[in-house]
């Protein structure tokens, strides 16, 4: 048998060489998916209602402040969310930081259906964006522009009117719900 193998190394020597494990091959869309749920973040909502007053929300998990002055937000949105479409109409809307507890209100507004979220809002605010009931802060904005990015358009909303409370914020990391201590 050592023999055997020894011809066999010489004749074939990539036959006895040790074989490397490749990682199964992945969609770069799921690989971002993966990488995206590794990051705890807040759980935000954004709302804006349509030209006709109907109110649209959506639960999402791109929004950072932007720039202290002007005062700036950032939120994303998919293209083809209605959401967006409200926002595009009337050019305002009110982006939500959820609370803990509010994991019921994250998964309302993660829908399309507006009967699912309608109990979790409060009226809506001097632009006319429905506002949620108890989030840990809000914050009114106007559309200063928007911006194209792949399946997504980035919208920058610049401030005109904030709330905080003290309550702790809602996490959401790895698929789950998490709360931090106010």
């Amino acid at each position: 048998m050592d023999r055997f193998l020894a011809w066999l190394r010489h004749r074939s020597p990539r036959a006895m060489a040790p074989v490397e494990r490749q990682p199964p091959q992945t969609r770069p869309q799921d690989a971002l998916k993966a990488f995206g749920r590794t990051i705890a973040s807040s759980v935000f909502v954004v709302t804006a209602s349509d030209a006709d007053g109907e109110p649209n929300g959506a639960t999402i998990s791109a929004s950072v402040s932007l720039s202290l002055d002007p005062p700036l937000v950032l939120i994303c949105l998919a293209h083809a969310s209605d959401t967006l479409a409200a926002i595009r109409q009337t050019g305002c809307f009110r982006l939500h930081v959820l609370a803990a507890g509010q994991d019921a209100v994250s998964q309302a507004f993660a829908g399309r259906r507006r009967e699912a979220y309608s109990a979790h809002l409060d009226g809506v605010d001097q632009n006319g964006a429905p506002a949620l009931r108890n989030a840990l802060a809000a914050a009114r904005c106007r559309v200063a522009s928007e911006f194209s990015a792949g399946d997504h358009a980035i919208v920058v909303g610049a401030l005109e009117d904030v709330s905080v409370t003290a309550a702790a914020p809602l996490i959401y990391h790895c698929g789950g719900y998490a709360a931090l201590a106010a």
